[in-house]
């Protein structure tokens, strides 16, 4: 099979550039499905548990926090 798009390379190429954009003002990150392949959850939810901290719901405890991560772990 010839892969019509090669991501990795792209991103190997154009990180110096996407990497500083990670950074705790990072408000969503958006994965991509393309062409019928699912992204790889793994990292982009590695990055989401580093980063994100459900900053939009303040008024939650760090237990409901943990509790939602869980929920999002499970369905990932």
């Amino acid at each position: 099979m010839i892969p019509m798009v090669d991501l990795k390379r792209q991103y190997a190429r154009l990180k110096k550039e996407i990497d500083p954009k990670i950074t705790p003002k990072t408000k969503a990150i958006i994965p991509v499905h393309r062409f019928g392949h699912p992204a790889d959850m793994a990292p982009v939810m590695d990055i989401a548990r580093e980063v994100l901290s459900l900053p939009m719901f303040p008024e939650l405890t760090g237990e409901e926090i943990r509790q939602a991560a869980e929920a999002i772990r499970h369905v990932c």
